[in-house]
Order: structure tokens, then C-alpha cells, then sequence
């Protein structure tokens, strides 16, 4: 009997051994990508060991980006390869530390990073809050996008801001308190917004409008000097286009494998 069968690929990340055939980078216009859970993609501050120094960009948009903070106070730590996961991170206390995307011609201030009016943000995350916002990620300067645990802790949401005003978009998720995938989508022009924990959604929320689309980025807070958040971060991505559902199937598909997580 000829018996049919599918070879998986598999690549290993800090001694472990994870399921290659699916990624983040297999779905299109990933424009900025950092994966902090793989040690080689990492560079820590040579006066600070312990600190997160830089990231180098694996998105579409080339080596010449990268995630970064140079002060050296305001650098999360990072964890090599500790975790239950076998797998590193980024760890952010809550209080000041977060990171931003640069070029590397001026490492030293945020680059002015251009999304497009339709794109989608992809993290997974550990939340560790309880009582305090818990900003992943913010487009500020204009402001542009806020993706953050709200202060109850029991709802990710993303607000967009657009030429109509500000469209919020929050899911109550069953497990917030768990390691997941936080992504939200946002529709170009007269869209709508989602936003999604380990595969959880609210229903859509519609707008009418222009999303803003170019913006500083930063990681580990929301705001400009507010919204810290606390826990671990492992990779964050940032697409020029709304995902699909069959997309967002592959993120968490891909994620469930790497991280062992169930939903």
C-alpha cells in the first residue's frame, strides 16, 4: 500500500524545534517584522547586557529599519531562550521602557513610517497588567492607531483615527491573561475594524473616513509618554493591507504551533 503523506519543515529557534511550513512572512506586504523570540534577530546594549538594544527588520521593507530604543533607562529587558516556551523575548516593566522603529542612518529618534490606509498589526504577547492600561503597540506623531489592553485588563482594543474622528474597535476575550496573538485590521478608506485575541472577535466596527497612515511607531507603549506595557513581548509584525480571514487563520495557526497555545 503507497501511503501519502506531507514532510514538515522544521527549523530550530534557540535549541527548539518549530513547524517552518507556515510564518508570518509567507503572507504578503509584511512590510515590518521583528521576532524577539529568536536570540539571532537580536542585539543587546554592549554596556547593558541585559537590555534590549536593536532588532533588525525581516519585513519586506529591508535591513535598512530596525526596533530599537538608545536609551539605554528606557530599553526593556530582554530574556534569552528562559521562558517555558524555550523561546526569548522582550520584557517591558510597565513603567518606562519601550522601543520604536528607526533607520538606520538615525537610530536616535523615530522614523516617520507610512502603513497605508489599509494594514494590520500582528503580536504575540503576555500581558501581565491588572489594574492599568497595557499599550502593545501606538502610531502617534500624528496620531494614527492606539492598540492596547484596556485598565480592566479583560478587553484588547484598537482605535484608529481617521478624517471623521476615532473608531475604537474591542474584544473581551475568554483567556486575556494568557500568552496570545493580538491583530487587528483596519479596511482603507470607509472601512471597518477589527481587532482579534487568539482568534476572538467583537463584531466590526464600520467608519467613514481616511485612516491616518503615516506615523511614528512605537512598541511597548501606546502613547506618547503614557501606556507602558507590562509583560513579554515575542514578535510584532506591521502589514500594508487588511488581512484576510485565511490569513488571520494561518497567524494564529502558526502561533498555536511556535507557542503552544490552545484555542
Amino acid at each position: 500500500m503507497l501511503t501519502l503523506g506531507i514532510q514538515l519543515n522544521t527549523i530550530s529557534i534557540n535549541n527548539r524545534t518549530v513547524n517552518a511550513n507556515i510564518s508570518p512572512l509567507d503572507i504578503g506586504s509584511l512590510s515590518y517584522y521583528f521576532d524577539l523570540s529568536n536570540r539571532n534577530n537580536v542585539t543587546v546594549n554592549p554596556s547593558s547586557t541585559d537590555n534590549f538594544l536593536e532588532s533588525t527588520n525581516l519585513g519586506t521593507e529591508g535591513t535598512s529599519f530596525v526596533l530599537t530604543n538608545t536609551t539605554t533607562a528606557d530599553q526593556p529587558q530582554y530574556t534569552n531562550a528562559s521562558s517555558p516556551l524555550g523561546l526569548s523575548y522582550a520584557n517591558f516593566d510597565g513603567g518606562n521602557e519601550f522601543l520604536y522603529i528607526a533607520g538606520t542612518s538615525d537610530k536616535t529618534t523615530p522614523a516617520s513610517i507610512d502603513l497605508g490606509t489599509s494594514y494590520s498589526i500582528f503580536a504575540v504577547v503576555d500581558n501581565n497588567a491588572t489594574n492599568t492600561v497595557s499599550g502593545i503597540t501606538g502610531g502617534r506623531n500624528p496620531n494614527a492607531f492606539v492598540f492596547r489592553f484596556l485598565s480592566n485588563t479583560t478587553q484588547l482594543s484598537n482605535s484608529i483615527y481617521e478624517t471623521s474622528g476615532i473608531t475604537t474597535e474591542s474584544v473581551a476575550p475568554s483567556n486575556p491573561d494568557l500568552i496570545g496573538t493580538a491583530i487587528s485590521t483596519i479596511g482603507g478608506v470607509d472601512g471597518s475594524l477589527r481587532t482579534l485575541w487568539n482568534g476572538e472577535e467583537s463584531t466590526p466596527s464600520s467608519y467613514t473616513g481616511t485612516p491616518v497612515s503615516d506615523s511614528d511607531i512605537f512598541v511597548g507603549k501606546s502613547n506618547n509618554a503614557a501606556q507602558y506595557f507590562l509583560g513579554r513581548i515575542y514578535e510584532i509584525g506591521f502589514y500594508t493591507k487588511e488581512l484576510t480571514n485565511r490569513e488571520i487563520e494561518v497567524l494564529n495557526n502558526y502561533a498555536k504551533n511556535k507557542y503552544n497555545i490552545n484555542f
